[in-house]
């Protein structure tokens, strides 16, 4: 969990840093989020340590059963051609920003971003069980559902009085294994 505020190329490799000290202590299993640039970065160094470790399993834990932010039919025109522009450059990058950094368009780029990582890499995908939540509480939910079924909790938290600084404080609170990106 983390703040899409703040993330630095310092902040992303000690992220990396973390993440393979977690591997090489046995934790084999990734729950991920997937909004805002936190869990994309998060996730894009995932899938990349995928291809060394290949026994972790990366989850997409997902606070909604029907995803679909782009629903006009020429958002999703748009994005099928992008996509079957970069599956047919597919093997020519090793890294997911390199894949897509070479989209113009922020719009196109940040579309393809969110669709094509999250329909190409997860080992699985779960729903929280939310449907009795409000709509717009859903995302904070579904990150308390993430810190009550992990062992370990990576926080980037650049804000005292922001969402993921309480469910980091609620991590803390269950007694959970909160590792800090940075330190508050």
């Amino acid at each position: 969990m983390g703040s899409h505020f703040g993330m630095t190329k310092n902040s992303i490799e000690k992220a990396k840093n973390i993440l393979i000290s977690l591997i090489d202590n046995g934790y084999k299993t990734f729950h991920c989020g997937e909004y805002g640039d936190f869990d994309l970065q998060i996730n894009s160094k995932l899938f990349n340590l995928k291809k060394i470790y290949k026994d972790i399993t990366l989850i997409c834990v997902k606070p909604y059963y029907n995803e679909n932010k782009f629903k006009s039919q020429k958002c999703k025109k748009e994005y099928q051609a992008i996509k079957s522009k970069i599956l047919y450059e597919y093997e020519k990058f090793d890294d997911l920003d390199k894949q897509i950094g070479y989209i113009d368009d922020e719009f196109k780029y940040n579309f393809f971003k969110i669709k094509f990582i999250y329909e190409n890499n997860f080992d699985d995908v779960i729903v929280c069980g939310l449907e009795n939540v409000p709509y717009k509480f859903r995302i904070v939910e579904c990150n308390k559902w993430k810190v009550k079924n992990s062992d370990v909790v990576v926080s980037f938290c650049t804000k005292k009085y922001s969402n993921t600084y309480k469910i980091r404080q609620f991590a803390l609170k269950l007694n959970k294994n909160v590792v800090d990106i940075n330190d508050l």
